[in-house]
């Protein structure tokens, strides 16, 4: 009875031994798997370190670009805005300069009529002038009393419509023609009279065609 009891007490003290054993290997194969899994934590921690520093210095330089953009767009604003402001201001001064030369130009323009019209008086002043003196040339002779109608006439159409001389003249010699064959006896006076209508007219003719040449240069038709 005590050797069976001795057996099983030792059978018992066998089995809590290789129990023990076992739970030991279990213990150093769990400790190792924790150990493994700890590396593995590291692991993932010094990887989620890496990427949170690769993270934060891409977000450092992406904020340093936004800085330097926004900089960039500053500095491009007031480029902007300082050109805007130069142009303003070089239109502001292109329109002075525009008002300027037009008014110059309607300056220089009036000055030139008015100066062109005061040539034409000073010239119809002067036609005016000798035909008066050959009135009153001619006023002085009695037998050249009935040439003064034709005389005035002749003042009064150069004043107003010069081109139409010509034909006034060549009435008037064909009026003093007719008046020869109707009245014989005036034949001396009107051979005089036609004397001194032709020199008048002679002179006139020229004094027309002077003032003609003088005009068309005053407008600039022809240059001399």
């Amino acid at each position: 009875m005590s050797d069976s009891q001795n057996q099983t007490e030792d059978f018992s003290g066998d089995a809590l031994l290789i129990q023990i054993d076992a739970f030991r290997d279990k213990a150093k194969q769990l400790q190792s798997l924790i150990g493994a899994k700890q590396k593995k934590v590291v692991a993932l921690e010094s990887l989620v370190k890496e990427r949170e520093a690769a993270l934060s210095e891409k977000e450092y330089k992406i904020a340093q670009l936004q800085r330097e953009l926004d900089e960039k767009q500053e500095e491009a604003d007031s480029l902007v805005t300082t050109v805007e402001a130069q142009v303003d201001r070089m239109l502001s001064s292109m329109r002075g300069d525009l008002v300027h030369l037009e008014k110059e130009i309607s300056d220089k323009i009036a000055a030139g009529n008015q100066e062109e019209a005061q040539k034409l008086a000073e010239i119809l002043s002067k036609v005016s002038d000798s035909i008066e003196e050959m009135k009153e040339s001619l006023a002085e002779d009695p037998d050249a009393l009935s040439l003064d109608d034709v005389r005035r006439e002749l003042s009064d159409k150069i004043h107003s419509e010069n081109v139409k001389v010509y034909r006034n003249l060549t009435d008037t010699v064909k009026e003093l023609d007719h008046a020869e064959d109707m009245n014989v006896s005036m034949e001396m006076r009107y051979q005089s009279l036609k004397k001194r209508n032709t020199i008048t007219t002679v002179f006139l003719i020229v004094e027309f065609i002077a003032l003609v040449f003088v005009l068309l240069g005053v407008f600039h038709v022809i240059t001399f």
